[in-house]
């Protein structure tokens, strides 16, 4: 067995160097995107960006509050709609006895996040990855060659269209305001 030791190290490397990566982007035809392909929406209220880079694809979602009040978001009542199955935003808090906690509970429920006058949220509120499985059919799949730093890599590419997307994903995140009653 020991002679064998040196080839066994040699070759190490070898085996742990064959990772496989998948690049993926995502557009949409209602939102535009940034320059780092980011998803946007924005109007003269809120401005809402939609991050789905990481080996988790987030999403990371940042929430710019445009207005001279507080804005509520309720991620209870928030959910990612994944090729038609329902997500929810909201983490679900379980104590040792087994119950959910959620806005039964007196106060502000910890599921509510408020955003002040002019302020900023960033929040990655779920992780997708654990949701979607790569189902790109083979044939679907074209040899190519990836050029990054100089180095030309083998890889295998598909396009799709918004019809023939095996990824289709919807937001809905209800954002409310009232305005603040100012004692004097």
């Amino acid at each position: 067995m020991l002679k064998f030791l040196p080839l066994i190290l040699l070759l190490f490397p070898f085996f742990i160097a064959c990772n496989k990566y998948q690049y993926s982007t995502i557009s949409s035809s209602q939102l535009e995107k940034n320059e780092i392909n980011e998803l946007v929406f924005e109007n003269d209220s809120l401005k809402l960006v939609y991050n789905f880079m990481g080996s988790d694809l987030g999403p990371n979602i940042f929430i710019e509050n445009k207005l001279q009040e507080p804005v509520y978001i309720d991620w209870r009542e928030s959910a990612l709609i994944v090729n038609g199955h329902t997500y929810s935003y909201a983490p679900i808090e379980v104590n040792l006895h087994g119950n959910v906690a959620g806005s039964a509970f007196a106060g502000k429920p910890s599921t509510i996040d408020y955003i002040s006058p002019r302020g900023t949220l960033n929040k990655t509120p779920m992780v997708l990855s654990q949701y979607y499985s790569n189902t790109i059919p083979r044939a679907r799949l074209l040899k190519t060659r990836y050029t990054a730093g100089g180095i030309s890599y083998p890889v295998k590419t598909a396009i799709f269209t918004e019809a023939t997307s095996p990824l289709r994903l919807r937001s809905f995140i209800p954002i409310w305001w009232a305005p603040q009653t100012v004692i004097r």
